[in-house]
């Protein structure tokens, strides 16, 4: 067997290794990862926080954004009848008239 397969093969081995083992937690001793309050771990918290509440806050912006989009176009019939007549589309007799009729 060649020098670089030898190599190929050695590397494939403890890459191997790494992932079969990677979980069983036999490297952890106390003080490792989560267990006490060390190091930077503390910034992944905030960070998510952040994420989550920009999430939360952007969803209840969205909403209100649409509430507000769909009820400003919706005219009652009065309001139409009274542009109508500020537009000078229609005469006042005309507008009595249609506001009676819609009463």
């Amino acid at each position: 067997m060649s020098m670089m397969k030898k190599m190929l093969l050695l590397i494939v081995t403890v890459v191997s290794a790494q992932i079969v083992f990677a979980d069983t937690g036999q490297y952890m001793g106390p003080g490792m990862m989560f267990n006490y309050g060390g190091g930077y771990w503390w910034i992944f918290w905030i960070i998510a926080l952040i994420f989550w509440l920009s999430v939360i806050i952007g969803i209840i912006l969205l909403i209100i954004w649409l509430y507000r989009k769909l009820s400003e176009n919706k005219s009652t019939s009065l309001e139409i009848l009274k542009k109508r007549y500020a537009s000078g589309e229609i005469n006042k007799k005309k507008f009595e008239e249609m506001r009676k009729g819609l009463k």
